[in-house]
């Protein structure tokens, strides 16, 4: 995504979300899609380009979240929440894995590195983050004592929820545009605020430039290994060296391809040549290059929630200029 990536042409499946062992756990669409798929923004417009769902009727879902954009763009934080949600709740249930989740943020050091005088973007960003699943929660588990209400709160669910969906064709033609329509005139201006908090510029931007830019967290990674803790500047090499490695490692649940895209993200990270990456895998250089954007791509989520650059910037450029 934005700098955090060269080309945008990777693949890999949005998530459904199941139960197992009590802990949600991701499963995945057929077709595998790239998230920076999902959200394409330009100067002239907003465009949702796929949505993770299970639904078979994701295409007809899609095309009415285009009409409304159409005709509604001040809608856009509130439908792009909706659509990203199963990809942030896979997310979010993997940083609580690894313990890297918002309230670690809290503590003397995170990543390896003391929080003293850092992490404040990361942190005002990661708790709207919360803030903003814990509202798309809200809206998908509404009910009604009117059965018109009850329809299309279920065909929400049935589109953005993440789990199966058995919502017909008509239905979702009968009631999912009023659904986002009514959603949306409740709820925008709340994700627009959380929209705007997020873009808030803090005194340490440029520092978190840095770190905010994870193809290039992935390929310094082997440099620190083994390096001696800097306990003057708060820097503990270690620490740092092997939570990116768990990181990229979690990639293994993500999707259809997640195993391929964790073996070619360390390969990476181990800063083995890429045609030799594909030499081992039997497939093309491209091939390589697309499945380790698309894990630098996922990796972004994982790492900064809606801190990536490109979705920050795109916000922005659409809606504050």
């Amino acid at each position: 995504m934005g700098s955090n990536t060269r080309r945008d042409k990777g693949v890999s499946s949005p998530p459904k979300l199941i139960a197992m062992d009590g802990v949600p756990t991701p499963i995945f669409m057929d077709k595998a899609v790239s998230i920076s798929e999902l959200l394409t923004r330009s100067s002239e417009k907003v465009k949702i380009d796929r949505i993770p769902t299970r639904s078979t009727h994701e295409k007809m879902a899609r095309k009415i979240l285009n009409d409304i954009l159409e005709e509604h763009e001040e809608y856009f934080p509130c439908i792009a929440a909706l659509v990203v949600f199963p990809i942030q709740i896979w997310a979010k249930q993997t940083r609580q894995k690894l313990g890297i989740e918002y309230s670690a943020i809290q503590n003397s050091t995170y990543f390896g590195i003391s929080t003293a005088g850092r992490f404040e973007n990361l942190k005002r960003v990661m708790s709207q983050t919360d803030h903003e699943i814990e509202l798309v929660r809200e809206i998908l588990g509404r009910t009604s004592s009117k059965s018109s209400e009850n329809m299309e709160y279920e065909v929400l669910r049935s589109i953005h929820g993440g789990g199966d969906s058995t919502v017909s064709k008509y239905l979702i033609s009968a009631y999912y545009r009023s659904a986002i329509l009514e959603t949306c005139s409740v709820y925008h201006s709340h994700f627009e605020t959380i929209n705007q908090e997020m873009q808030r510029k803090g005194s340490e931007e440029l520092s978190e430039a840095a770190y905010h830019n994870t193809d290039l967290l992935i390929r310094q990674v082997d440099s620190i290994y083994g390096m001696k803790d800097c306990h003057s500047s708060g820097i503990y090499y270690s620490e740092s060296h092997d939570l990116i490695i768990q990181c990229i490692r979690s990639l293994n649940s993500y999707s259809i391809d997640g195993k391929i895209m964790a073996f070619i993200a360390e390969k990476y990270a181990k800063r083995v040549p890429e045609y030799r990456i594909a030499e081992e895998l039997g497939k093309s250089r491209g091939y390589v290059n697309s499945k380790y954007e698309n894990a630098v791509e996922i990796l972004s989520y994982l790492l900064w929630g809606y801190a990536t650059r490109e979705i920050l910037a795109g916000c922005r450029k659409k809606f504050h200029t």
